[in-house]
């Protein structure tokens, strides 16, 4: 069976339903922690302790994207500067303009936190930040998940050089499998061997699955209870340091979840909000401004004596404008930078947005 022959999409309503989801799961996690280190309000702690999980499931929504939209250009070479270019081009100019904006945030209302040194370290430090690469000491805290994905568009271009690649990515999967049997401890502190990079295989094998066979509405619904039972059973065993178990309970279920969307959709039997699927159209840009947003207005907040109820509920407003913020910079300011930046560099005859 042809791999395009079963749908042909160029989006999917229940992925970007699922970007919203894991973006505003991260969201929830990261207000829950402000509240609880500058106002000493433990229960949205307590409710959202492990809503970093969004990021475990960004992670397999990128695996599945990039392979079901790059999938014509495995074993073209002729193409893998279109794939970086437009993996860079998603990547970078918003992460840059955000940074700016971070740093300018530490500047005001952490000064002492600027890194100093000799020029030569100075130097380094922001470029491996304006990079992301691994280890960077992270300005704005979600970057580090940056570096995964760049990571992953890495081993994936290799199947652009060659269709044999597949061989690579397997060896990285049976070697990270090996490390996390043998010496978890390594595998944990090894960014190219972390089981974090098993959750993007999860999502290359939904791609391969989802592509080649018409799933039935009763396999994506038992895919649904079984990703809500994991979660349901074993997420308290899980700790944001612990990749492992991240990727074996969070991975696991949010590769079921994918799934069962995808096969849903492929049913015609997907619905959702439309506000969710605008939120997972902007998710990125939310994903990268709402950090900084939130430390610098709680840093604010916390200077003006307001009583437990007006912080949790100007929070609660913080958030919503930044939503609506994020899909009016999603229309205005991301898209059109990307076109325009994809037809700066691209040739016009090879330009697919």
């Amino acid at each position: 069976m042809s791999t395009l022959s079963v749908f042909r999409p160029t989006t999917f309503r229940s992925i970007q339903v699922m970007r919203g989801i894991a973006c505003l799961l991260v969201l929830a996690f990261h207000v829950a922690l402000q509240l609880d280190t500058y106002y000493d309000i433990s229960w949205p702690k307590l409710l959202f302790s492990q809503e970093y999980a969004g990021v475990d499931l960004f992670f397999v929504i990128s695996g599945f994207v990039i392979a079901y939209s790059s999938q014509s250009f495995i074993g073209r070479p002729t193409f893998f500067w279109q794939f970086w270019l437009k993996r860079l081009v998603r990547i970078y100019p918003l992460y840059w303009l955000v940074l700016i904006l971070s740093i300018v945030g530490l500047v005001l209302t952490a000064p002492d936190k600027v890194p100093t040194g000799t020029v030569p370290v100075v130097i380094e430090h922001w470029l491996a930040v304006a990079l992301l690469i691994p280890g960077h000491e992270a300005v704005n805290a979600v970057s580090w998940s940056l570096s995964y994905e760049l990571y992953f568009y890495a081993l994936f271009s290799l199947l652009i050089l060659s269709g044999q690649a597949w061989y690579v990515l397997i060896g990285v999967g049976i070697i990270t499998l090996i490390h996390v049997m043998g010496a978890p401890a390594f595998a944990e502190n090894s960014f190219f061997f972390s089981p974090l990079n098993l959750e993007f295989c999860s999502g290359i094998l939904i791609w391969y699955v989802s592509t080649r066979i018409k799933q039935s509405s009763w396999l994506a619904v038992g895919s649904l209870i079984m990703a809500i039972a994991i979660i349901g059973a074993w997420q308290s065993t899980v700790t944001n340091e612990d990749h492992l178990q991240r990727a074996i309970i969070f991975g696991t279920a949010s590769g079921l979840l994918v799934f069962a969307g995808i096969a849903f959709e492929q049913n015609g039997q997907f619905r959702s909000p439309s506000w969710l699927c605008d939120v997972g159209d902007a998710s990125y840009i939310l994903y990268l401004l709402h950090l900084p947003c939130l430390i610098i207005v709680n840093k604010w907040l916390i200077g003006q004596k307001l009583g437990q109820l007006s912080v949790s509920m100007l929070n609660g407003v913080t958030i919503l404008l930044m939503i609506i913020a994020s899909h009016y910079l999603h229309i205005h300011l991301e898209k059109p930078t990307m076109r325009r930046l994809l037809i700066r560099f691209a040739k016009p005859k090879s330009l697919r947005l």
